[in-house]
């Protein structure tokens, strides 16, 4: 898909830079910077829905298990 936008001049020389050090071409860094951006937000929504999901869930140890786990474990010299 082909697509105008504006971005600061510097931004652009900055990018043209970064793609060329990378032996890409510059369409190909904007797509891989958009990308990783995405991902990112798309991690906060991921996120969100799982929260929602556990907390309808009680995910609380049970107490018979967590006493077993702490009796598993040495005591340590902090």
């Amino acid at each position: 898909m082909e697509i105008a936008i504006t971005i600061p001049n510097d931004v652009f020389r900055r990018a043209e830079e970064l793609a060329r050090n990378l032996g890409i071409s510059v369409n190909d860094l904007y797509a891989r910077a958009l990308n990783s951006f995405l991902d990112l937000h798309c991690e906060d929504e991921i996120t969100r829905n799982l929260n929602e999901v556990y907390s309808r869930v009680d995910s609380s140890l049970d107490p018979v298990i967590m006493q077993m786990q702490l009796t598993a474990l040495d005591e340590e010299d902090w």
